[in-house]
């Protein structure tokens, strides 16, 4: 059994300066007319997930509440919050989803999915490939040719055989044109071993740098394609809002 777990508990800075709104949360954001997070609700409506979590903060608590309740869906959906962060003081990645996982005393396979990314690859497709090995984890990986960008990412070496052969985090000269994205499918013995990695780190943001330790333990990673886009900056939102496959997905 596979769990979903949204990420949406972040406070979308960076965008503040171009929202209508006093506060609005950013998978709420609107692209080409549509919150950025329906985009990926929409793909997770055609896999055979049946609970799809989404972990927010208090501030965007409501929003995230309205937004369930209009939503039309088969799944069951469930917000969780938590409690520790406020705007000033966010906490990190990895540490939200250690929350979730003890909050909600998740004992399956966890999906973990960004809010604010739109994608047109097939859900199923990632699930139906984790399903297909025989032990380990599955990452996105998205390819990229700007050496620049690159060492602003987390980049990842794979063989052959799909399987990630080495990680590095923005690294000084990049030995790989693909980078590891925040679409993550872990185990349930990955997921015991999260708590006792952020245990030893000072910065505790970085899920990618765990996923990076369970690399001689098995990661392998699935090509999402070309057509994927993060929107973190407003120059990134307006450029969503000209995309002519974002208009497709409507």
């Amino acid at each position: 059994m596979v769990t979903v777990l949204i990420l949406a508990a972040g406070y979308a800075k960076r965008l503040r300066s171009v929202m209508n709104e006093s506060y609005l949360p950013k998978g709420l954001v609107k692209v080409q007319g549509r919150p950025v997070l329906w985009y990926t609700t929409k793909k997770i409506e055609n896999t055979d997930v049946a609970t799809v979590i989404i972990v927010t903060n208090k501030l965007s608590k409501p929003f995230y509440e309205k937004y369930i309740a209009e939503l039309n869906t088969s799944k069951n959906y469930i917000l969780v919050t938590e409690e520790i962060s406020d705007i000033d003081n966010p906490i990190g990645v990895g540490e939200t989803v250690e929350q979730v996982i003890k909050m909600m005393n998740i004992r399956s396979n966890l999906l973990i999915l960004p809010c604010d990314n739109i994608f047109t690859y097939d859900l199923q497709c990632l699930l139906d490939f984790y399903r297909s090995l025989k032990n380990g984890d599955v990452v996105g990986t998205y390819e990229l040719s700007d050496i620049n960008a690159l060492k602003q990412r987390a980049v990842v070496g794979i063989n052959e055989s799909n399987k990630i052969i080495y990680y590095r985090n923005r690294p000084e000269q990049p030995l790989s044109n693909y980078i590891l994205l925040l679409h993550v499918l872990l185990g349930k013995k990955s997921l015991k071993s999260l708590s006792a990695f952020l245990k030893g780190q000072h910065e505790r943001e970085y899920l990618r740098d765990f996923i990076g330790s369970r690399v001689p333990f098995g990661v392998h990673g699935f090509d999402i394609g070309r057509e994927w886009i993060d929107i973190g900056t407003p120059d990134e939102l307006e450029g969503a809002n000209k995309l002519a496959w974002i208009t497709k997905l409507l």
